[in-house]
This record gives C-alpha cells, sequence and structure tokens, in this order.
C-alpha cells in the first residue's frame, strides 16, 4: 500500500504546538494523551 501524504496547514500546526505546551504546563500524563490523538490519525 502506498504512503499518504497529510498537509497540515502551518496555522494548524502552530495551535497544535501551542495546545501540546499549554497540556505540558498542566499536567504531562494529559499532554501524553492529547499528542497521541493526531499522531493516530496519521496512521489510519
Amino acid at each position: 500500500m502506498a504512503d499518504k501524504s497529510l498537509d497540515i496547514h502551518p496555522s494548524a500546526l502552530a495551535e497544535l504546538k501551542s495546545s501540546i505546551t499549554w497540556y505540558l504546563e498542566q499536567n504531562e500524563a494529559t499532554a501524553d494523551k492529547f499528542v497521541e490523538e493526531p499522531t493516530g490519525l496519521s496512521n489510519r
């Protein structure tokens, strides 16, 4: 099966990075779960 390319808008990527930073400041375990969500989408 061929790899599928995923284009992410730069603004969306910046918002994701900002959100990860915020979650890390709140609770590292929650941040890990938050990061797993979009990562898992790219593996479908």
